[in-house]
């Protein structure tokens, strides 16, 4: 029998760095516990295999077909030394790199002759099978269950004929297994690289594909998001956002549900999973979701909404965890002020405002804010959103010239809807008799009657919940008292929210509290005005454009009133629309959907900044407490006072015995100026990313942290460096301390790109 084998996770790829933490839970779940290490070079694989015992490989980034059946495969009974290999197997999405790479790894694996499969899971040798009992029910919808090509033709030779020479060096092992009498053969040989392995393997030993060793691959990142439920609201709609928007970022991404939805909810995406069953055990639930995770080689949770116990209960299972704030203090879910350091790896305000409260709170996670965005495209005042908008008022029995104000909220004490028919009631005052024209309504025509207002709440309570429910019952008492009946209407659950605000000339929100609120974007981009109370991320909204009215905490209903009669007159004279928001107006009522900046707040922004959060995410949960000595990062080593100054700190402290590491962004990897080559000499490692001739920083900022998050500092020095690496390493390193000795001003175009 063979001893236990060793089990190694190994990085072919700098940002395997990433990846690497999926195939070391996977290979956890199926009882195997594994080291982490770079590509091995041929010193330190050779020390692997005088060791002796029987060896594992998996490539980083890989995770098990089934966990549950993992097994290693018996001694050849020819007496020979054993190699077995995985297949590739591809997941329900992956990229054309990863699809590429499995078909070429998969025909190799089809012309090593022998299988040791298990029953039912064999892969037919030449030809593209589909293998059965991997995964079944939730597992296949989450994992997927397609398998790569196998290329070969059983006629197109013999395995003699095959020339392995070079293959892994493109294209290393999926999952590699050595027996013991391999690893003895192999350190007799001296062997020290997986090509020698395999060639020898095929010269000397029984070398099979095994399919228990059978993995998934994906070059890209993988999320679970993990929402209590997906019943209509701010946050959910977020959720579904991301979700359509990250797959465009090479980001596959899952949806599970903690919880059933108490008001009408969203649809589900394909392949959700429904966790409401075992909502009364918290423990079985989040064991059940660490599970899913681990299947769908998860390398991020993604959470919102969630209490501190699902927080906690995720992150103790070792998946690193990205929890999303949608709103301020006041509105959190239970136990997030009590957060404790490893409870999540890093938080995301959704504004500048809830990152105030989250930093003055003390909470000891990371805190990064990502703005809400919304989808510009499905909020464009259209011909056709436009005639719709006129069709509710229609049903409403609105006139083309009333003043429609809309609250688009579900009731709750939060929202203060109590607030709005007073509102109502002091506008219907100012406007009776005053024969007020409604700006962009048939504006060069003269009205000789009053203007009529009216209110429209689109909203449902939540079921169940006395809150809501007193919420609601105040709301509709207020109308009563002030005999508003016949203006006020309310449309229950909407899914066509454009619609509503194309027959609305006003959003009101005269909220306590707010994150910051999808319904005041959706209304600004259909070219409705804005007024709201100054809570959460209004004012954040409202500095970008004038249709956006901040209202005091305490306004009164007369004050609210005042300068809703003002943007009847068209005293609030919007901007020329932006070209990105502009929409055509056949129609002729001149509205059109200038406000929200569309690069600050569309959902591709947002989605694009989650996706540079999600290895930041993994980073901070792979290295809780600080790294070890120096990374400096500079322009250039080139002559010059601060350069040479650089070089003299570095020598200095490299000969007092601290460890330290340098990278520069300025030179060309292939040709090291002087003073780089000096540093090198001197064993000082030194870096330098792959510039893009185009100017564009990404690529370089990413090679940076990768070798960063690889090899962590205990501190970071930034010396004469640029602008545009200096905010963005700054943002990225959420655990690392951050020096800057670089001359020169701040530029606030860097600050505009990543903030």
């Amino acid at each position: 029998m063979n001893p236990e084998p060793q089990a190694f996770v190994y990085r072919s790829h700098a940002t395997d760095v990433y990846r690497a933490g999926r195939s070391l839970r996977s290979l956890a779940a199926a009882g195997i516990r594994a080291a982490e290490i770079p590509a091995p070079s041929p010193p330190e694989l050779r020390a692997i295999l005088d060791a002796g015992t029987p060896v594992l490989f998996l490539r980083a980034g890989a995770w098990l077909v089934r966990t549950e059946s993992l097994r290693f495969p018996p001694p050849s009974a020819t007496g020979k030394p054993l190699c077995a290999l995985g297949a590739i197997r591809l997941p329900a999405e992956t990229d054309s790199v990863t699809a590429q790479s499995a078909a070429q790894w998969n025909d190799l694996l089809a012309k090593t002759g022998g299988d040791f499969s298990l029953p039912g899971q064999r892969m037919v040798v030449g030809r593209a099978s589909r293998p059965r009992g991997i995964l079944r029910g939730r597992d296949a919808r989450m994992a997927g269950e397609t398998p790569a090509p196998l290329l070969h033709s059983p006629d197109s030779g013999v395995q003699n004929a095959i020339e392995v020479r070079g293959v892994f060096s493109a294209n290393p092992p999926l999952s590699l297994f050595l027996d013991s009498l391999a690893i003895r053969r192999l350190a007799e040989q001296g062997v020290s690289s997986f090509d020698e392995i395999l060639r020898l393997a095929r010269a000397e030993f029984r070398l099979v594909h095994f399919a228990p060793l059978d993995a998934y691959d994906d070059r890209g990142l993988r999320v679970v998001q993990v929402i209590t439920s997906l019943q209509r609201g701010g946050a959910e709609r977020m959720t579904l956002d991301l979700m359509a928007e990250l797959p465009a970022l090479n980001t596959r991404v899952r949806l599970a549900t903690l919880g059933r939805a108490v008001r009408a909810a969203f649809p589900l995406p394909p392949g959700t999973v429904e966790l409401a069953g075992l909502a009364r055990d918290h423990a079985a639930r989040n064991a059940e979701l660490c599970r899913i995770a681990v299947a769908y080689g998860a390398d991020v949770v993604h959470g919102h909404l969630l209490a501190s116990a699902d927080a906690r209960g995720i992150s103790t299972a070792g998946l690193p965890l990205i929890l999303t704030v949608h709103n301020t203090r006041p509105g959190w879910p239970a136990g997030l002020a009590e957060l404790r350091e490893n409870d999540a790896a890093l938080l995301a305000a959704c504004a500048r405002a809830v990152e105030k409260d989250l930093r003055n709170t003390g909470i000891p996670v990371p805190i990064r804010t990502v703005r809400n965005g919304i989808a510009l495209h499905e909020f464009q005042p259209t011909a056709d959103r436009l005639a719709a908008g006129r069709r509710w008022r229609q049903t409403w029995g609105f006139a083309e010239d009333d003043l429609v104000l809309v609250a688009v909220a579900n009731p709750r004490p939060q929202k203060r809807l109590h607030l709005l028919p007073g509102v109502l009631a002091a506008l219907r005052t100012r406007l009776a008799g005053r024969g007020v024209k409604l700006a962009g309504r048939d504006a060069g025509a003269p009205s000789q009657a009053a203007r009529e207002a009216r209110l429209v709440f689109a909203g449902e309570v939540l079921r169940g919940n006395p809150d809501a429910e007193r919420s609601l019952a105040e709301t509709r008492a207020e109308i009563a008292r002030l005999s508003l009946e016949s203006h006020v209407r309310w449309t229950g659950p909407v899914a066509g929210v454009a619609e509503i605000l194309a027959a609305a000339d006003a959003l009101v929100s005269t909220s306590a509290h707010e994150g910051l609120s999808l319904a005041q974007l959706e209304a600004l981009a259909m070219g409705c005005s804005v007024l709201a109370t100054d809570t959460g991320g209004a004012r954040e909204i409202a500095t970008t454009t004038p249709r956006f009215h901040l209202m005091p905490m305490e306004t009164s209903a007369d004050q609210f009133a005042e300068v809703l009669a003002r943007v009847a007159r068209g005293d609030s004279t919007p901007p020329a629309p932006s070209d990105a928001l502009r929409a055509e107006d056949p129609s002729g009522t001149g509205r059109s959907g200038e406000g929200a900046d569309p690069r600050a707040w569309s959902r591709q922004r947002m989605a694009a900044r989650y996706r540079w959060l999600y290895p930041r995410t993994i980073a901070a949960a792979r290295r809780p407490k600080a790294g070890a000595g120096l990374w400096l990062i500079a322009n250039n080593f080139a002559t010059g006072g601060a350069q040479a100054s650089a070089r003299r700190l570095l020598l200095g402290l490299h000969a007092a015995g601290v460890r330290v590491r340098a990278a520069v962004v300025e030179e060309d990897p292939a040709w090291p100026t002087p003073g780089r080559r000096a540093l090198i000499e001197a064993g000082v490692p030194v870096i330098a990313p792959s510039l893009d001739p185009s100017g564009q920083h990404d690529a370089a900022i990413e090679q940076l942290l990768a070798a960063l998050d690889a090899d962590p500092p205990q501190s970071v020095l930034f010396w004469n460096l640029r602008p545009a690496f200096k905010v963005a390493l700054a943002d990225a390193l959420l655990r690392t301390p951050v020096f800057d000795i670089s001359p020169g001003e701040m530029f606030y175009e860097s600050l505009e790109k990543y903030f």
